[in-house]
């Protein structure tokens, strides 16, 4: 429910159809593509709900959504069938320096919560050209990172670029094994990241239990 600018019947018709806009006219004030509520509908629907909307011109709108949902099962009967993240194996990576790049501070802070358990030292930046810099640093200082988690998409320097600077410092000596994450994980992209020198792949939203697979699988020597 809001109290803004509301709409009139004839708006509230159109609503839900596709490319369409309450307000149509080349100098509107409030922008967007007109697909967002045609989605919300085929959603919505799609579970067996409903969505409908009530609006006064200069008083505001009301929307509601009715959705079938079970009961969730009794608490004895949920702990017979935990999630496999909730059965993960947690490695013990004492020792292993992770250096971890992303431009979203809940996105660091998930990723310190799903590997805090490993015991693993964890150093986080927010885009690409500080991990640069940092993974030199470490370097220089004798604690070379022992494993790189790069965001694809960041500012200043995205995950891919940030990669093909370290491997560029790296030459002909050894490589650090290189994580790529990423909401976009088609199959043709992800053949992209493993191309352009990352190991491996985690989609987001990240799930503990293939995290720790790629960690682990690309540090077999120090588990």
């Amino acid at each position: 429910r809001d109290t803004g600018i509301g709409m009139t019947s004839a708006q509230v018709d159109r609503v839900f159809l596709s490319f369409e806009q309450a307000e149509g006219g080349t100098t509107r004030r409030f922008g967007g593509t007109g697909l967002g509520m045609a989605i919300v509908q085929k959603l919505i629907t799609l579970m067996g709900g409903e969505v409908t909307i009530d609006s006064v011109l200069g008083r505001g709108t009301t929307v509601r959504v009715s959705l079938p949902i079970t009961l969730a099962p009794a608490k004895n009967d949920v702990l017979k069938h935990e999630t496999s993240d909730q059965l993960t194996k947690i490695p013990q990576l004492a020792g292993i320096r992770l250096l971890i790049a992303d431009d979203s501070a809940i996105n660091l802070q998930v990723m310190q919560g799903m590997l805090s358990q490993t015991k693993a030292h964890l150093t986080m930046v927010t885009n690409g050209a500080e991990a640069v810099e940092e993974w030199k640093r470490m370097r220089s200082a004798g604690q070379a990172a022992d494993l790189l988690i790069l965001d694809i998409s960041m500012p200043v320097l995205d995950g891919v670029g940030a990669l093909v600077a370290i491997r560029l410092i790296e030459g002909d000596g050894p490589q650090v094994p290189a994580i790529a994450v990423t909401a976009n994980a088609m199959s043709h992209q992800v053949i992209e990241y493993i191309m352009a020198g990352f190991d491996a792949h985690v989609p987001k939203p990240y799930r503990q239990s293939a995290l720790l697979h790629a960690i682990t699988k690309l540090l077999p020597a120090k588990r």
